[in-house]
């Protein structure tokens, strides 16, 4: 795919943002649009990002430090079970993924944590989530599709279900960008660990029957 300006995002997502602010997002974005240009998550082996790293992001982006990481591949056959889990609780984990479920719980809890605080302060929030869709969002969405696709494994219910893990980066790179243009330090050094961890692990999120444990998809 064609090279994603860094000057427009910068400009249209980051317009007013102080220099330094600005240069530190944009690098924090960088394998993001690496990502887009490429249209392929590259995402990482299991063994290459330690649950702790994953566990500590969740843990400042949601205030919740006790999540407990299970990981699904994306590559050794379609999301299989881990050896530890029994076939009552990964069917329900499944059942959970593929109606929405879980992807919806990081998205709804990190919109909880921050939506209201941002909005009193910041009335572009909308134009934002409508900027990183334009500059960003539909070639990561593409991305997202493509490395189902590249299994080689997955039926089109699969597919459907990936696709909503396409909410949790969008919502956290888009408060991400509302606390640089707000200028908010702290915001941005607890959601910055979650954004650099979305290139190469997807944390989609806690399933209702087991609202602590949080299910994070890898190569």
């Amino acid at each position: 795919m064609d090279k994603i300006s860094r000057r427009e995002i910068r400009r249209v997502l980051l317009e007013g943002v102080r220099p330094t602010t600005a240069d530190q997002v944009i690098s924090v974005l960088g394998p993001l649009i690496v990502n887009a240009e490429k249209g392929m998550y590259l995402l990482s082996p299991g063994e290459d990002v330690s649950d702790e790293d994953v566990q500590c992001a969740l843990g400042l982006a949601l205030n919740n430090r006790c999540a407990d990481i299970i990981r699904l591949s994306l590559t050794i056959g379609p999301f299989p079970k881990p050896v530890c889990m029994s076939v009552e609780f990964y069917r329900k984990i499944l059942d959970a993924f593929l109606a929405g479920e879980i992807d919806r719980k990081v998205s709804f809890a990190l919109s909880n944590h921050y939506c209201q605080n941002i909005q009193r302060r910041c009335t572009s929030l909308v134009g934002l989530e409508n900027n990183f869709h334009d500059l960003l969002g539909k070639r990561l969405r593409i991305g997202l599709k493509n490395a189902v696709r590249r299994t080689e494994c997955i039926e089109k219910q699969w597919e459907d279900g990936w696709r909503e893990a396409y909410r949790v980066v969008k919502t956290a790179v888009t408060y991400y960008l509302a606390f640089a243009q707000l200028g908010d330090e702290d915001g941005l050094n607890k959601i910055e660990p979650l954004v650099q961890q979305l290139p190469q692990t997807i944390p989609i999120g806690c399933a209702t029957f087991c609202f602590e444990r949080k299910f994070v998809l890898v190569r």
